[in-house]
């Protein structure tokens, strides 16, 4: 059986991608500290007959581990995500985000005579800052983050590839585009608008809502990061490579706040503007993020699989049932 550490289980992307490596038969190290965006109703689904033996939990702040498992891969989703909290105090950022990558690569070089697990680090499209071309960035594209969250996973994704060529340590990164999906935190837009609608109050969105994303469903992350890993033990030319992930999907986001009022049920299309309010601006705000991800594609013939105006409708009925009053 394939072992598999994967820091930051119980949050959004990490739990999806460790009850996804539970389902494919890998016996799973989770990690997590369990700060405010953990889901820890995942908690018992990782524990269940299904997957009897499979599944150990350790909690622990990964900039303060001590030991790591022996595994085959270690899977890095642990990171403080939100751009406003960095832009308000980036040091929880600097500790999770840099330091806390550092440890885990320390970790792993003094597993040099032991068992080495591969390391795949999740970055993001943050780190190459505002497109304001019509040509999708590469991962050749030199890095410009605009905020502190993305300087963070910059230099996080600097560390790992210093520490590749010092320390022969392999890697994957993994720099992918706005996520969506079931179990998402509140403080995210879909989840967030969806929870504002229920308390009756308004949709709210920075800028004219003219900013544009590319939309990523959770679960197509995941399929895409487990088949890469897959291939990698196949296929050695995969590993130590930057690999961008896109959706095909690029939405304005008063756009998607749209499809959600029309999704919600209890509005009809015309209701629209007035359950929407443009009443902040985000200070160093990019317009666009427009990624590449050919070189994915190519050698593991994946493509995204599921629909926003599709999945919505789930979302928005999950939230609604498990929304914490």
């Amino acid at each position: 059986m394939k072992s598999v550490i994967v820091t930051g289980c119980f949050g959004f992307i990490g739990s999806h991608f460790t009850r996804l490596c539970l389902e494919s038969g890998f016996y799973v190290y989770g990690i997590d500290s369990l700060t405010y965006a953990a889901d820890q109703r995942q908690l018992h689904k990782f524990f269940i007959d299904e997957f009897s033996g499979q599944f150990e939990f350790i909690q622990e702040d990964i900039s303060k581990l001590k030991y790591l498992p022996d595994a085959d891969f270690l899977v890095n989703f642990a990171a403080e995500s939100h751009v406003d909290n960095s832009i308000i105090n980036s040091e929880k950022f600097i500790n999770s985000n840099i330091k806390g990558v550092v440890r885990l690569l320390d970790l792993i070089k003094q597993k040099q005579q032991y068992k080495v697990p591969l390391f795949i680090q999740i970055s993001t499209d943050e780190v190459y800052g505002d497109n304001k071309t019509n040509i999708s960035y590469t991962e050749e594209q030199i890095p410009n983050p605009s905020n502190p969250y993305a300087a963070s996973k910059l230099s996080a994704d600097y560390f790992i590839l210093s520490y590749h060529k010092t320390h022969n340590i392999s890697y994957l990164i993994f720099r992918p585009t706005n996520n969506y999906g079931v179990g998402q935190h509140s403080e995210k837009l879909v989840p967030k608008s969806i929870q504002l609608l229920m308390r009756g109050e308004k949709i709210q969105l920075h800028g004219n809502g003219s900013f544009e994303r590319c939309w990523l469903h959770v679960e197509d992350t995941c399929d895409a990061i487990l088949k890469t890993l897959k291939e990698s033990e196949s296929n050695e030319f995969i590993k130590n490579n930057i690999y961008n992930i896109s959706g095909d999907e690029y939405i304005k986001i008063k756009d998607i706040a749209h499809d959600i009022v029309n999704n919600f049920g209890e509005y009809t299309e015309n209701d629209n503007i007035g359950h929407i309010e443009f009443d902040y601006y985000r200070k160093g705000a990019d317009v666009n993020y427009r990624i590449n991800d050919d070189l994915l594609r190519r050698i593991i013939h994946w493509s995204p699989q599921r629909k926003f105006k599709d999945e919505i409708k789930k979302i928005i009925k999950y939230t609604k049932e498990h929304f914490r009053w």
